[in-house]
């Protein structure tokens, strides 16, 4: 009986001991450092991704990075009294990188025998400060020898020459393929205009 309470007292004592003392296991070298809880391992991944993303978007650019918007203006004039011819071609279009552009415009113009009106769409392909260009008109004009108004289209392929890069300002030169085209304008095939970018 006295053997059973002595066991009795052990295993309270024990009981306690256990209850009341912390022990901590540090390791075979004793390292203390502070181990990452699995949530801030989450928020580390997590972060890391979010400026992933942020350096992705500086680094790649979108379409529309790669274009920009492209107003100008072009005329073309004599200033001879006797012959005189004035056009105005306002346009619009997209630069695709600074090397091609696609656009349009509206024409009227001015002679000291008829007015010509009509729109145009062109390409441009630019290398540094030279560039060429393909564009159709179709304009509505007096015709020379009947001296009746009539929609008339034709080709007009041109080489031209800018004052900078970003095209400010230049000059250009062509000839239109169509003749019946040709021949009611002033300068027949002959075709050069100044442009201003604005």
């Amino acid at each position: 009986m006295t053997l059973s309470n002595h066991k009795g007292i052990i295993l309270f004592i024990l009981f306690l001991s256990t209850v009341c003392c912390y022990g901590q296991y540090d390791g075979l070298e004793g390292d203390t450092k502070k181990k990452p809880t699995p949530d801030r391992i989450t928020d580390s991944n997590q972060t890391s991704r979010d400026t992933q993303l942020v350096d992705d978007y500086q680094f790649s650019s979108s379409f529309k990075d790669k274009i920009e918007p492209y107003k100008a203006i072009e005329f073309m004039t004599n200033g001879s009294n006797n012959n005189f011819y004035l056009s105005l071609d306002p346009q619009a279009g997209y630069w695709w990188n600074q090397r091609i552009l696609l656009g349009g415009g509206v024409h009227a113009g001015l002679a000291y025998n008829h007015t010509s009106f009509g729109g145009f769409g062109f390409a441009r392909l630019t290398l540094n400060n030279i560039f060429i260009q393909g564009e159709y008109r179709h304009l509505n004009t007096n015709i020379q020898n009947t001296l009746d108004r009539q929609w008339i289209g034709s080709p007009i392929f041109c080489l031209g020459y800018s004052s900078s890069i970003d095209m400010s300002s230049w000059v250009s030169i062509g000839l239109s393929t169509n003749g019946a085209y040709s021949e009611n304008m002033p300068f027949g095939a002959f075709i050069y205009r100044f442009g201003y970018r604005f």
